[in-house]
């Protein structure tokens, strides 16, 4: 987390793009029980996704394939769903590394049919929580 900021200043310079940082969790507009907290929004349809891995061996795959954004996925897709927005620039950024290859940059789409799936499963959730409460209210 540390790291953040320089990378999000590194990602601005060389996207000319201006990140606008989120300090609360943005709730979903329809459902007041799914919330996130996306590293920053950019312009009017973007979000950003920062990492600085704390092994240079995964900063170096995510330079190469973008080995590491399995791993966040659903969580960029969930960002995604609850913004509304339809892109976000996957960030891995690493000092230890030459220059020019301290950051790696990576656009993911929005993907509606993981977004369904992902409301689907947090309404079922959802209901599974208020049956175990309303279970525990008797």
């Amino acid at each position: 987390n540390e790291l953040e900021p320089f990378a999000r200043e590194r990602y601005e310079s060389e996207q000319f793009a201006s990140v606008q940082i989120v300090n609360e969790p943005i709730v979903h507009p329809e459902f007041d029980f799914v919330a996130g907290t996306p590293d920053g929004l950019i312009g009017d349809d973007g979000i950003i996704e920062i990492k600085c891995p704390f092994n240079p061996v995964n900063h170096l795959k995510n330079i190469e394939s973008a080995k590491q954004l399995d791993l966040y996925f659903y969580q960029i897709q969930g960002y995604l769903w609850i913004t509304g927005r339809q892109w976000c620039d996957f960030v891995s950024y690493d000092i230890r590394f030459p220059d020019e290859l301290q950051i790696a940059v990576h656009r993911v789409e929005r993907d509606d049919a993981i977004i369904l799936q992902l409301k689907q499963r947090c309404l079922l959730f959802w209901d599974l929580i208020q049956q175990k409460l309303e279970n525990i209210r008797k």
